[in-house]
């Protein structure tokens, strides 16, 4: 699945604050795709430990990674994985430069998850120098934080398991799904078509499961019984136009 010097390269942001499980996902992610990840942590982790200040190996860092991004990207043409909060938008940005000039394909995948759970995943993670051990962000600033990632940006429940979500990423990522945006800013992820989504040999129940559950609604937003009865008609409805 590695891409070559022939193919269009993408490049994948992901996009959560701290325990939102941005980079688990991004890993399995990698080892499905066999695609580079660049981590940000990593890079930062590096410029402490060589006695950098935090404000000028924070800054360094974003600037390392993106020309790392766009020399692999746009010279190299390989699809990457940018493991970032993205919370930034200048981020964003410069990952639109990068597609652009390289005739690439951007993906945002953004990991929201609680700041009860975010806290408690972080408290028992062992740090690197550049991660932060606790993160007082309310859940309600975290949708204020994020409000510049574009419409087509994929959100997904981190509190659901790596293998529900890697399928969710993975049929993002191929262009095998589309994100239809709703008013409160959580996304479904709508097959494009009957035959296409068949064709990865998902069952009819694992459909059904992924158009209902995959919907990214946080857990401290839990749907209502009228809600999920809306949705599940919204869904078949979709279906039998597909």
């Amino acid at each position: 699945m590695a891409c070559n010097s022939d193919s269009t390269p993408t490049l994948v942001v992901m996009a959560g604050l701290a325990g939102a499980g941005k980079s688990t996902l991004a890993r399995r992610l990698s080892d499905h795709l066999q695609w580079p990840i660049i981590d940000i942590d990593v890079i930062k982790t590096a410029l402490l430990e060589e006695e950098f200040s935090n404000e000028v190996a924070g800054l360094a860092t974003y600037s390392v990674s993106l020309a790392v991004c766009y020399d692999l990207v746009v010279r190299q043409h390989l699809s990457v994985i940018l493991d970032s909060p993205a919370r930034y938008p200048i981020i964003l940005e410069r990952a639109r430069r990068i597609v652009e000039e390289s005739n690439g394909t951007l993906r945002v995948i953004y990991c929201q998850v609680n700041q009860a759970i975010r806290n408690a995943r972080l408290a028992q993670r062992k740090p690197r120098l550049s991660q932060i051990v606790r993160d007082e962000t309310t859940d309600s600033e975290t949708i204020q934080w994020f409000k510049h990632l574009p419409s087509m940006t994929l959100t997904v429940d981190a509190t659901k398991s790596v293998d529900l979500l890697l399928s969710e990423a993975f049929l993002f990522v191929n262009g095998q799904i589309e994100v239809a945006l709703r008013r409160d800013r959580y996304c479904w992820p709508i097959p494009l078509s009957r035959r296409r989504y068949e064709a990865t040999g998902a069952s009819r129940a694992t459909r059904w499961e992924r158009r209902v559950w995959a919907s990214g609604i946080p857990s401290n937003q839990c749907a209502t019984r009228t809600k999920l009865i809306a949705a599940a008609v919204r869904i078949c409805w979709r279906w039998a136009r597909s």
